[in-house]
């Protein structure tokens, strides 16, 4: 069977952005170790002093001419506020690279000619709960800056959408599946 162009496309694609994430993820760790030792030598990075939610990160700009008003210096964030940066960072890039490992799976089973197989329904209803998992932690963000504490809450479609999408396309393999063990009895 001759190999099909999207999906290895959509295969290389997925990989290169795993391994991006994993990168970013890793540069932010070793960006924090580094504030914790050095927090002066990160003040070019700056901060939204208002939060926003959505999902990834938000509110960051590197330092230039014109100092906006309405940012603050990494440098002088407290600790705290360091850490949820960072770990509300790593938990997306987390999410996504677990989105992107179960697309794989997905791919490679479609790939082996395994489309309509239980393990692919599996799969479309862990991304949907995945995506859930992240439209609830997009909607929720916070900051403590200079003393004053910021609640946001928000919606954010784009989780929500799909995991509604993968719902479907959970349904839409599970009838996929009926109709070929039953297609199988008839032969």
């Amino acid at each position: 069977m001759e190999k099909n162009r999207i999906l290895s496309l959509s295969k290389t694609a997925c990989r290169l952005i795993e391994w991006l994430c994993i990168v970013l993820m890793a540069l932010l760790v070793i960006g924090f170790f580094y504030w914790l030792i050095a927090p002066d030598q990160l003040s070019g990075i700056r901060v939204s002093a208002g939060v926003e939610t959505g999902y990834g990160l938000n509110g960051f700009d590197f330092m230039t001419a014109d100092h906006s008003t309405d940012t603050v210096s990494l440098s002088e964030l407290s600790g705290f506020m360091v850490g949820w940066i960072v770990f509300r960072s790593l938990f997306f890039l987390g999410i996504t690279v677990l989105i992107i490992r179960k697309i794989m799976l997905v791919l490679t089973s479609i790939d082996e000619v395994k489309t309509f197989y239980g393990s692919n329904i599996k799969h479309f209803r862990d991304l949907s709960l995945l995506g859930f998992i992240a439209f609830i932690a997009s909607g929720i963000n916070f900051s403590y800056i200079g003393g004053s504490m910021q609640i946001t809450l928000g919606l954010v479609p784009g989780p929500l959408l799909f995991s509604l999408a993968c719902l479907v396309l959970a349904e839409v393999f599970r009838e996929g599946k009926m109709l070929l063990e039953e297609n199988n009895m008839i032969i």
